[in-house]
């Protein structure tokens, strides 16, 4: 959970890494950082995956921050696989962008630090 907004909990399955994990590991620290209380409305993975990580099938993390939409491809079929500190830094980066060149947050360049 983020601010209220309840994350997508899908029924992980037996995995060393499943989807639940990378959003508890790499989707929430980056939200926690980057935005402020109340800005976030949504999250959700298109389409909707369980079970382990990466899938089989491409996977866009969707995010509605101030009533905008960000997209950000978290997988792709074929792409090298990266490991939760690098996924965590490609979000961030582009979820920068995002805020930076929104309504609610434009021109600013809000701050991350790897947990």
């Amino acid at each position: 959970m983020h601010n209220g907004v309840e994350l997508p909990a899908p029924d992980g399955q037996d995995a060393v890494v499943d989807v639940a994990e990378l959003l508890s590991d790499v989707v929430t620290p980056v939200l926690d950082q980057l935005l402020r209380p109340g800005e976030l409305d949504q999250v959700e993975l298109e389409p909707p995956v369980t079970g382990p990580w990466p899938p089989t099938v491409a996977v866009r993390l969707r995010v509605v921050v101030v009533g905008e939409a960000f997209g950000f491809w978290a997988w792709t079929p074929g792409q090298v696989e990266e490991t939760a500190p690098e996924l965590r830094a490609r979000l961030a980066s582009d979820l920068q962008d995002h805020v930076a060149e929104s309504r609610f947050g434009w021109s600013q360049l809000r701050e991350y630090r790897e947990p």
